[in-house]
């Protein structure tokens, strides 16, 4: 055969194989929602852990955890939109809740427990917290992300991560981030799971930057023996506690003033956001097992409070810099006149209910969502003032610390 004629053939093969990759490309954006949505979570991913009790004291022994189609923790919506009343909860790794099983984590719980609005609706609560998550985050969730749900509250809850990742950063925190848009929009691009295709940030591969990439990524993962980033079992956090309990520690806080200036500006642009949408918003204070005075089984499982120069903050300390950052909260919430619950005044500071520094245990998230629960339970729509009583699930929330 001529050279001409093979070199003709595997032209067309290869003019062939790009104008079906650019149709599918094409079909693929037109028609694949996971190129044209934001995404927090894999849609439809299902995997279970098996937590160490050596490591997380207070959960397992499985931890399993179900991502629906939309990309929340959390079951599907019902047919009938006027039938139910939808809650999405927002925040990092204490609404993510990586070591509980879903079932047993307070945003599964809180749906369990509220049940049935005083009209009759069903309560259904999805998750979308994320390890790491801030209130930058949770801005940007408001901004670019919670239109693609049909919801009628959003749950936030906040401080843990605003405080700590300031503390970790020292003098390079910036806590004029998200006013500079060029540089707040570049930090973004890497926040998010799956991103529409214009916006897809540079940090990606070139291949998940296109929809045929994209695909393909997903089916090779539906085959790849897991995907969790922090291992099963939770050791990595002995690392950490073993640094916290051999280094050197500080009483001293930096000036906390720019610091809770940015998470009032953030937490107002939230509430502002979610005006614009008439989405109600409830904001919560975040709960933490730091005292000044800690048994040891308590302090063991802290690793929590490093700062730039290897050094860590002493409980007392953080147990200021955080109730710091709830009070603002609190404040905020009040000259806003947004709902705002103080969950740190209703779990103790106590060994049972967290695991480490801020994360709860299985007590600590029933207490969490039956506190909470009750709470809400008093409001509207679950307040029914005609009957003149509270609307729970049907066997109730549990009974509470009060």
């Amino acid at each position: 055969m001529k050279i001409r004629t093979i070199m003709a053939r595997v032209g067309v093969a290869i003019l062939g194989c790009m104008l079906g990759l650019g149709a599918g490309e094409g079909f693929l954006r037109l028609f694949w929602s996971e190129t044209n949505r934001y995404y927090l979570w894999k849609p439809n991913e299902s995997y279970e852990i098996r937590p160490s009790t050596n490591h997380v004291p207070g959960v397992g022994p499985v931890a399993k955890h179900h991502v629906n189609s939309m990309g929340v923790r959390g079951s599907e919506w019902g047919k009938d939109r006027k039938k139910e009343y939808r809650i999405m909860t927002v925040g990092g790794s204490t609404i993510e809740c990586f070591y509980v099983d879903q079932a047993k984590n307070w945003s599964s719980l809180l749906e369990r427990y509220l049940n049935v609005t005083a009209d009759g609706r069903k309560v259904w609560v999805g998750n979308v917290g994320r390890a790491g998550y801030n209130s930058r985050d949770h801005l940007a969730f408001m901004r670019m992300v919670v239109d693609q749900y049909d919801i009628d509250a959003v749950v936030m809850l906040l401080a843990a991560n605003d405080l700590i990742h300031s503390l970790m950063e020292g003098d390079r925190y910036d806590p004029h981030l998200v006013d500079d848009e060029k540089r707040y929009t570049k930090w973004l691009s890497s926040r998010f799971v799956i991103a529409p295709m214009g916006v897809a940030g540079k940090e990606q591969p070139i291949y998940m930057r296109t929809a045929v990439g994209r695909l393909v990524s997903k089916l090779l993962g539906q085959f790849a023996a897991g995907n969790m980033v922090r291992d099963q079992e939770g050791a990595w956090m002995e690392k950490y506690r073993i640094l916290r309990r051999q280094a050197a520690l500080t009483d001293e806080l930096p000036i906390l003033d720019s610091r809770l200036d940015e998470y009032m500006r953030n937490i107002t642009a939230i509430v502002r956001e979610a005006r614009q949408r008439s989405l109600r918003v409830v904001m919560l204070t975040h709960p933490f097992l730091w005292r000044e005075t800690m048994e040891d089984k308590e302090s063991n499982l802290l690793w929590w409070g490093s700062r730039p120069d290897k050094k860590f903050y002493t409980t007392a300390a953080l147990a200021r810099a955080m109730e710091s950052y709830n009070q603002c909260l609190l404040k905020t919430c009040s000259n806003l006149n947004v709902e705002c619950v103080d969950m740190a005044s209703c779990i103790p500071h106590k060994y049972e209910f967290f695991y480490d520094d801020v994360h709860l245990t299985e007590a600590g998230e029933a207490l969490f969502a039956a506190e909470l629960a009750a709470e809400l339970g008093r409001r509207s729509p679950f307040y029914s003032v005609k009957a003149d009583t509270v609307v729970s699930g049907e066997s109730g929330a549990p009974p509470t610390r009060r």
